[in-house]
């Protein structure tokens, strides 16, 4: 650890010294910690559904965002799969979603600071 010069002044500048020696002790201290693991709000979030045929599956995947919502799907199926997705926002809401067989894209849904994406159910 590096030695702190400190001079004493008088009024303001004995203010300004202290506020620099606290904010050099938090910089060392916040270094030194493990880092926090991530908030159950970003964590990513999973869905599969089984195919006709056995062996390929739809995936789903998703991770809450401030105001948007991406949710990422990849249809390994050779058939279309429609999914609900339970949304909240002011008030509850479901919307449906086809994914064409093969696809693998993502769709985004905008929603207030508080909205979320709650789940996904098979069938719409």
């Amino acid at each position: 650890m590096e030695k702190l010069r400190i001079t004493l002044a008088t009024g303001i500048g004995t203010t300004v010294i202290i506020l620099l020696l606290v904010s050099t002790v938090s910089a060392i201290e916040a270094v030194n910690e493990p880092a926090a693991p991530r908030a159950a709000k970003d964590q990513e979030r999973h869905f599969t559904i089984a195919c006709e045929m056995p062996g390929d599956t739809a995936n789903f995947s998703w991770v809450e965002g401030n105001l948007a919502t991406a949710l990422y799907y990849n249809n390994q199926c050779s058939h279309p799969v429609k999914v609900t997705a339970h949304l909240g926002d002011l008030a509850d809401f479901t919307k449906c979603l086809t994914v064409k067989a093969g696809m693998k894209d993502k769709r985004v849904y905008r929603l207030s600071q508080n909205g979320k994406l709650y789940r996904l159910t098979r069938g719409c």
